[in-house]
Formats: C-alpha cells, structure tokens, sequence
C-alpha cells in the first residue's frame, strides 16, 4: 500500500505544471460567462532572487503550493494556507484570502488568475503577493510580520472630499475604520471580515456617506488582527489624505473605505452600482440554467477523465512493481504492517522516500495514506465506496474514519494473484478488495 501512495505521490510531483496547468486551462473554460477579477497590483522585491535552473527543490515546492492553493479555490474554500518542504532551506509558504463578501465561484475565479499570473508577473523571486478586488495570493521562503506595513500597495480615487477640515476628517476616518477593524478581529465567524458604512459631516452641515470593509487572515489572533488593521488604516492619511476612496493591502490583511457601496451585502459579487433593467423572461432564465449547465460539464467532464486516465497508469504500474517485488522475495505482509503502525504511531510521513519528503503537500499525503488503509479493510463493509472517496478528496470539511489494523494474511494473497495474472474466473475476489464500489 505504502508503494502505491509513494507512486500517487511522484507522479503528483513529476507532473504538477501539467496538473496546474490543466487545472487552470479547465477553470478558465468554465469561467466565460463570468466577469474577470480586477487585478490592483503585485509586490515584486528584487533581492529575492533565485535561479530556476539552479534551485529545482525550491521551485518544484512552490509549483506544488501553487497548485495546492489553485485546487483548495475549486472546491469552494474562500481562503487556505498550506507549506511545502516545511522546516528547510528550499520551504515554500503560501496562502490565498478571498475578500469575504464574494461567492465562491468569484472566489475560484480570482485564485485561479492571480496563481496563472503571480509567477508571471514576478518570475524567479522566492516570495510575492498578488492583490486583486476579490483576493490576494502569496508565497514566501521566510515570514511575512502579521503587524508590519511592509509590504504593502496603497490605491486611492483621484476625487477629493469636498471640505478643507483635513484634520477632522483624517481623526474621523481613523476612528470609523478602527470600528471596523475591532469588528473584524473579534468577528465569531471563521472570516474575520467586516463593513460598514457612516456619515461625515462638513463644515457647511453637508453629510457625506462613506463605505468601508476590513478584513484579516483567518487564524490570526484579535490582537494580531486588530494591529494589522489599525497600522494598515494609519497609513492611509500619509498617502491619501482628504481622498473620497483609499485603501491598504498588507500581506495579512487590507483595510478600504470608499464613497460608494464597493462590497456585497447579498452574497454576490459587489461592483459599481448597476443600471436599472427590467426583470428577464423566463426564456432567459432557460437559457441562463443551459449555460450553467454546459459549464458544469465543461469542468467536470476533463476532470473525470483525467482521474480515470490516472487510475489506469498507477494500477498498470503497480502490478509491474508488485511483480518486481515478488520476485526479489520481499515481504508484501511486513510492508503492510510498516504502513499501519507508522500510522498507528502518528508518524505516516515516515513512509515516504527521503527524497520527496520535502516537496510534497504533507497534509494531502496523510490523506492518501488514510484513505488507502481505509481501501484495504479486511472487511467489504468497512471499504468506502468510490463515491465516498470522492467526495473525501473533494471536500476539505468531510471527517474520514480510522482504519482498523487490516488482514495481512489476505492482503498478501490477493495481491500475489493479481501479479501473478490468475484466470479472470478468479479475478472477482482481487476486485472485490482492491477497487472501491
């Protein structure tokens, strides 16, 4: 079972720009009808450099985070962290943050443009940040400070309020953003997010209403949220005073205030405000459900075959290495035993070959090992059907069961028959074991 796994792995890692790359070349199909994320600006330092052609480790870590980070978006996560080759030298750290207030297909759409993009725009550095309207997606070797300002991409309108009571405003505008920064830290929600939205009163008695969001990394503390969002907002009087719209993008978290209402407060994408249309006829409605559903099998269709296509080669290449394996007398027993106590003994990782231990997406492996012991329970009942390990890869959220220790003995067996190719009169037994339903 170990073998398995170590192959399902290599084969991730050997062809992670092609699964990227595919991946992306799906998302786009499937993303016509929709409106393209607006792109504000990248963080692109030039002391960071590293040469690909030298630094494969590293650059196969941040293929394989980029990748990781692009599939967590499929699946409908508004924002993920994750690390690869955590602990050394070539380590790859990333995460992606989609504004709150957007849907998940919005959300889907900017990570897969900023991971098509992010080492586009800034090729060959060991960390960037990518900011867009809807998300942000970053990677780095080393840390980037929850309370520092840098980096950072500070945008403003070009229109002035109308008031030459600066200080006012500016002591106004702090006060109104830390409300909303408080309310994001101590959000009881797993997104720290907030809006909001006050009026401003002028010297001449004219009220001005303002629109304001603040957001955080999830898994920040309060304090560590709320002194992001209060040294981002401090920011702004220096770079935009007595501006109508400004905001701040850190690496942990942005902070925006604006004079019209920028976010959604209906679960769809926010955008200026629209032209008044008449409601569509339910001819329109018809062919709005056809596109949804020819997008749906754009994206899917590839996927499954793809899967299918995978499964094929591993379970070819498989029996080819099991047959190795037989005739140089290895143990199929004590190889199976490894797997289970090593994750008996909270230490799967250890299964894995050295040499890919550090560029693989640890938390995804741990899932394969779980999922492959599930695979070969002694007991029919105790396997999960294929649309149960489906639906194990493809929601984040779904807990899987512990495995049993599993039956060595007829392991052992079946295996042998399946390399040694028996009769397919006797073939329904290794089925019976080895493919889900």
């Amino acid at each position: 079972m170990s073998l398995i796994i170590l192959m399902i792995t290599k084969m991730f890692l050997f062809n992670i720009n092609h699964v990227t790359q595919f991946l992306l070349f799906s998302l786009l199909l499937g993303s016509l009808t929709s409106a393209a994320p607006f792109y504000n600006g990248i963080y692109c330092p030039s002391n960071v450099n590293y040469q690909s052609n030298n630094n494969t480790i590293f650059q196969t870590n941040l293929n394989v985070l980029l990748s990781s980070l692009l599939s967590n978006a499929t699946q409908g996560s508004p924002s993920y962290t994750t690390s690869m080759g955590l602990g050394t030298a070539n380590s790859a750290n990333g995460n992606y943050l989609c504004r709150g207030d957007v849907s998940s297909i919005t959300c889907r759409d900017c990570v897969t443009a900023a991971v098509a993009n992010i080492t586009n725009l800034c090729p060959n550095k060991t960390e960037s940040i990518i900011w867009y309207d809807e998300c942000m997606v970053r990677y780095t070797r080393s840390y980037f400070s929850p309370l520092s300002i840098v980096p950072r991409l500070n945008l403003w309108v070009h229109k002035n309020i109308s008031t030459l009571d600066l200080d006012n405003f500016n002591e106004w505008l702090l006060t109104f953003l830390g409300g909303l920064a408080s309310q994001a830290a101590n959000s009881q929600t797993a997104m720290k997010f907030s809006t909001g939205e006050e009026n401003f009163t002028v010297k001449s008695s004219q009220q001005i209403r303002l629109y304001g969001l603040a957001q955080c990394m999830p898994g920040m503390t309060t304090h560590e949220c709320e002194g992001c969002l209060v040294n981002a907002s401090r920011t702004l009087p220096t770079c935009c005073e007595g501006r109508q719209g400004a905001r701040a993008l850190l690496a942990w978290c942005n902070i925006r205030y604006d004079s019209y209402r920028f976010y959604n407060t209906t679960g769809t994408s926010a955008s200026l405000p629209p032209l008044l249309s008449p409601p569509p006829s339910s001819g329109k409605k018809k062919s709005e459900a056809g596109k949804i559903a020819v997008i749906v099998v754009i994206v899917v269709v590839p996927i499954i075959l793809f899967c299918l296509g995978c499964y094929f080669i591993l379970r070819r290449r498989t029996r080819k290495r099991y047959k190795t394996l037989l005739k140089e007398n290895y143990d199929l027993d004590d190889l199976l035993s490894y797997a289970w106590s090593q994750w008996r003994d909270q230490t799967p990782l250890e299964i894995l070959d050295k040499n890919i231990k550090e560029s693989c997406d640890h938390s995804e492996v741990i899932k394969c090992i779980q999922v492959g012991l599930l695979c070969v329970q002694n007991k029919p009942d105790d396997r999960p059907t294929m649309a149960k390990v489906v639906s194990y890869f493809s929601s984040p959220e779904v807990e899987l069961p512990f495995p049993a220790d599993p039956n060595n003995y007829m392991h052992n067996q079946i295996l042998q028959k399946m390399v040694a190719g028996e009769s397919s009169s006797r073939s329904t037994e290794v089925n019976e074991l080895t493919i889900p339903r």
